[in-house]
């Protein structure tokens, strides 16, 4: 049991969600988390597009109300031929980018998140929660036959869980994070 605790311990100090103000808005950084792995980058690697969900959270405490919450979907596809992957961000705004690499395109996700951070006190302690799913697209075509779909029935492989974490940083004072500077005739993602 000890050697198991540790292992989930590792896993957990492994995972790191930084935070930085850029003007009115809080950004982050994770590190340790890889988005793009297990089945989800199986399905893409088959050619089949797959949907990511991102909640990210500024709480009042750990287990506290929420002062602060934006919602992402993104999808995501990997061109077979090319080795590159496009992430196409749906919710809030529509947007894409595409050529990317692997760790190029979980940039890409992480870098377009932000919270307007209007609604939470600048003096007061509050936490960060980073949380997200992937999923196969609903989007993808299912009525024809697909490369993916052969690759699945001629594998057998099972059902699978949809890739799901949490990432928390806490406690954090808005006075105390870093702030980012903008470099003058560059945008945000």
């Amino acid at each position: 049991m000890a050697v198991l605790m540790s292992a989930v311990q590792a896993t957990v100090v492994a995972q790191a969600l930084t935070a930085r103000t850029d003007g009115d808005r809080l950004r982050v950084s994770v590190s340790g988390t890889r988005f793009l792995s297990g089945d989800a980058l199986k399905k893409l690697h088959d050619g089949v597009p797959v949907s990511y969900m991102f909640q990210l959270s500024a709480l009042t405490s750990r287990f506290g109300s929420t002062m602060a919450k934006t919602e992402y979907r993104f999808v995501i596809s990997y061109d077979i031929f090319e080795e590159k992957f496009q992430v196409s961000r749906v919710r809030p705004t529509a947007r894409v980018v595409s050529h990317l690499t692997a760790a190029a395109a979980e940039a890409t996700l992480i870098e377009a998140m932000e919270l307007p951070v209007q609604s939470i006190s600048t003096g007061m302690p509050f936490w960060l929660r980073l949380e997200y799913e992937a999923q196969e697209s609903k989007d993808s075509d299912t009525s024809g036959v697909s490369l993916g779909g052969l690759v699945e029935i001629f594998s057998r492989t099972s059902a699978k869980e949809p890739i799901r974490g949490t990432v928390e940083a806490g406690p954090l004072r808005l006075s105390d994070l870093p702030r980012s500077t903008p470099v003058r005739g560059t945008t945000s993602p």
